[in-house]
């Protein structure tokens, strides 16, 4: 079946790269090239609420186009980050996480607020992954760096993504694609805008995605990780050239077994409960044990924005509502027992309103926006989970357990302004702030209980045994931001800032405490972006130092009614301190000839973190490093790296290409290297990911004239095996003086090659020829044929 797979990649190969010469050949002179055709292009943003170049943007950006995005194959923002500097993603169990300079979530609460705001269309999404199912029919993708409060919602303290959609067009146009892979993978995505009138235009979009799993369960022989999802998309928008208003809506569906927690390897010293009775781990860690994984997350949303054009400033409103219903089924117990032992159902369920109105425009020597933000969510979050009474040494009985659970909701309201006062037609200064006012209320219920049986989701009873805390607070924080920037010549523009973030306070629905408070940060930064040599050279380089104070961490703290369970709270029990430099080089030094380099350096470290060991390893010992506990069993790790921070990522790119009459050939060679990542603040050996390097090739085919494009392309070709996230598990019980250790890990581990041949036309609907098609094929690690 592999031959057979080979010689159909072969022999598809050959016809695609022959029907491409042939047509080359046809055309009897090359075409034109034109000097700007060999220069580095502009890419225009709206990341300041105004259009603007990114070489003259006064913030560390990245942007990157939709046809950048398709050429590369970056199908979605986890692909993206590997080729960003600074930015990082994880996920732990369903949760997203995005890292950017190392500041991203890492809290195992439930509920737990972003650091990085995530905007699709302008719209604010209070739960990331409820935002990836938009991921295709894209304009582009702007990553911004750094605190962001002064132009963007809540909790900005990372940075801010903005995700684009694509607007209905001028014109009837459209695409389709068909993709069919290995691991039975069948992917259908599309869009068609066109015009109603002359000022009234429309698009559809939609994208499907199913594949079976990449490892199995063991017990019941079925997938684990495979994917099913649904998405759509439509956009009305009305343009007269005073008033511009667009209506639009999306939905997104998952349903299948991914987000279970896998089994990476032991805890030194420990084993599992499960296998001192009978239970089996899986030796592949791709591989899962117990119930489920689970997964079904439904999420939807409308939006409707109005811009009205009053001469010199433009009036813009946003309005929209965001639904999100996530639930997942697994066991954090890894062996073929879990069922038995530990099923737990993780329930988010989300409603949000958003309203934004700004004024923005220039008058006179000034740039200004102004504006005001309100939103408001329910945010219900939980854990149920059994526990068997043969943990206590009865007989085998699958009792209720525990159940964490709240709902928290929140108010937060805003205003804000940024204004760049233009001294001179080089020399600007920028000036802005943001005053936040947010209010929040929880009633938070937890309960262990034993006696009754436990009933799988979406039962969460009231109890006379439920222990429940009702409580609200406010807080209100004044962000400011002021800079300069300096245009020295019409290649070459300078900047520096200072900018305060602010994430709000609030509740941690699993855990009975009292409300934690905000956390704050610092950003002193600099950067110089220059296009050198008639635009041969781009040099974009940034610095920065960070102060971030009262850090919301998880801490374990000590439950007087049970010394040897304690509980995980949330509190603002840290400080740290981070920097670092980031590059981006691109170079055309002859024609044909791309290079692309994107340096980061970061360096983190708390500066005042002291916590007891939550993962029940160490109990007092000394930590791996050789880190003594205190008198009151707690660790200093002041000094220690944040998690998810890379001290070094390196990216290369390499493209050259050749002409052959009409047909453009470029071979190209992609690679990055990430440094050794710390997954645990304790600095545990044994959940650090080391240094490793991914390279990825490319052999694109190219008929400008005739809207048609070819690509063979190799991603992972050294076939690096590496994780994303992991969690240390705690101690279960303690039994006869007896510790049961876990260490368990929901991984997204890559060690397979991806190939690829495309061809494909872009052209406008009209002047498609009779039967024209898109035929991409992709064959993984086994086999893969895409059509497109």
């Amino acid at each position: 079946m592999r031959h057979k797979n080979i010689w159909c990649l072969a022999s598809s190969s050959l016809l695609c790269i022959a029907a491409l010469t042939g047509a080359a050949q046809a055309q009897a002179t090359p075409p034109e090239k034109s000097d700007d055709a060999q220069r580095i292009e502009d890419i225009i943003i709206t990341a300041e609420r105004r259009i603007a170049s990114v070489q003259t943007t006064p913030i560390a950006i990245s942007a990157v186009t939709g046809d950048t995005l398709q050429s590369q194959q970056l199908g979605n923002i986890e692909a993206l980050t590997t080729r960003l500097p600074n930015v990082n993603f994880s996920r732990n169990g369903g949760d997203v996480r995005i890292f950017i300079r190392g500041i991203g979530v890492d809290s195992i609460a439930p509920g737990s607020d972003p650091r990085v705001a995530f905007y699709t269309d302008g719209v604010y999404n209070p739960r990331v992954q409820a935002a990836l199912g938009s991921f295709f029919d894209i304009e582009r993708v702007e990553v911004l760096s750094g605190p962001q409060g002064t132009l963007y919602g809540r909790n900005a303290t990372a940075g801010a993504v903005n995700l684009i959609s694509r607007d209905p067009g001028d014109e009837l146009n459209g695409y389709g694609r068909l993709t069919v892979g290995n691991y039975s993978a069948v992917r259908m995505e599309g869009a068609i805008g066109a015009p109603l009138s002359d000022t009234v235009g429309v698009r559809l979009a939609f994208q499907t995605n199913d594949r079976s799993g990449y490892g199995r369960n063991i017990n019941t022989g079925g997938d684990v990780d495979d994917e099913k999802t649904r998405a759509l998309r439509a956009k009305l928008k009305y343009d007269d050239g005073t008033l511009t208003a667009t209506l639009q809506g999306d939905y997104f569906l998952e349903d299948d077994h991914s987000g279970g927690f896998h089994y990476l390897r032991p805890s030194p010293g420990h084993a599992q409960f499960g296998t001192s009775i009978g239970g089996v781990l899986p030796t592949n860690p791709r591989d899962y044990a117990g119930p489920g994984p689970d997964t079904r997350v439904e999420a939807y949303g409308i939006a409707g924005t109005l811009e009205y054009d009053l001469g010199d400033v433009t009036l813009t409103s946003i309005s929209a509502y965001k639904h999100l219903d996530s639930h997942s089924y697994a066991s954090p117990d890894g062996t073929t027992l879990g069922e038995r032992l530990q099923p737990a159902d993780f329930i988010d369920r989300s409603n949000s309103y958003t309203q934004e109105v700004r004024l923005g425009g220039k008058l006179g020597i000034l740039d200004m926006v102004v504006g005001g933000y309100y939103f408001h969510e329910k945010n219900f979050a939980g854990i149920r989970g059994g526990v068997n009474v043969i943990y206590f040494g009865f007989p085998d009985f699958l009792g209720e357990g525990a159940v964490f659970r709240g709902t928290q909701k929140t108010d937060a309201y805003a205003l804000f302004t940024q204004n760049t006062i233009n001294v001179t037609d080089k020399f600007g200064i920028d000036v802005g702030a943001r005053y936040s006012y947010e209010k929040r209320s929880a009633t938070t219920l937890n309960r262990f209980n034993l006696g009754s049986p436990y009933v799988r989701f979406p039962l969460f009873p009231q109890s006379p045994a439920d222990i429940t805390i009702a409580g609200a607070d406010s807080w209100s924080s004044f962000d400011p931001k002021v800079g300069i920037h300096y245009q020295a010549s019409p290649d070459l523009f300078l900047y520096a800032s200072y900018s305060t973030g602010f994430k709000s306070g609030g509740f941690n629905v699993s855990g009975l405490q009292p409300p934690f408070d905000p956390e704050d940060i610092k950003d002193f930064e600099a950067g110089i972006k220059a296009d050198l040599f008639d635009r041969r050279l781009r040099l974009n380089l940034a610095g920065f130092y960070y102060k971030y104070s009262n850090l919301q961490v998880n801490i374990v703290v000590n439950n007087p009614d049970d010394p040897q369970n304690n509980q995980i709270s949330t509190q603002n029990a840290a400080r740290a301190k981070l920097y670092g430099l980031e590059a981006n080089v691109t170079a055309r030094p002859v024609d044909d000839l791309q290079i692309n380099v994107d340096a980061a350096y970061l360096h983190t470290e708390f500066t005042d973190y002291k916590t007891a060991d939550f993962t029940a390893l160490y109990l007092g010992a000394p930590l791996p490093d050789g880190t003594m506990a205190d008198a009151n069993g707690e660790y200093d790790l002041s000094g220690n790296p944040l998690t998810y921070a890379p001290k070094w990522k390196l990216h290369g790119a390499l493209a050259y290409t050749f002409h052959s009459g009409a047909l453009n050939v470029t071979p190209r060679i992609d690679a990055t290297y990430t440094s050794a990542v710390e997954q645990s603040v304790l600095k545990l050996p044994f959940s650090r990911q080391s240094g490793y390097t991914l390279v990825d090739l490319f052999l694109d085919f190219n008929l400008a004239d005739q809207g048609l494009s070819a690509s063979i392309f190799m991603r992972n070709a050294t076939k690096k095996f590496y994780t994303l996230s992991s969690t240390v598990g705690g101690k279960l019980l303690r039994l006869s003086g007896h510790r049961i250790g876990r260490s368990t890990a929901h991984i997204r581990c890559f060690d397979h090659q991806d190939f690829l041949i495309r061809a494909s036309w872009k052209k406008m609907i009209p002047s498609f020829p009779a039967g024209s098609f898109f035929l991409l094929l992709r064959p993984t690690r086994d086999s893969s044929y895409t059509a497109k």
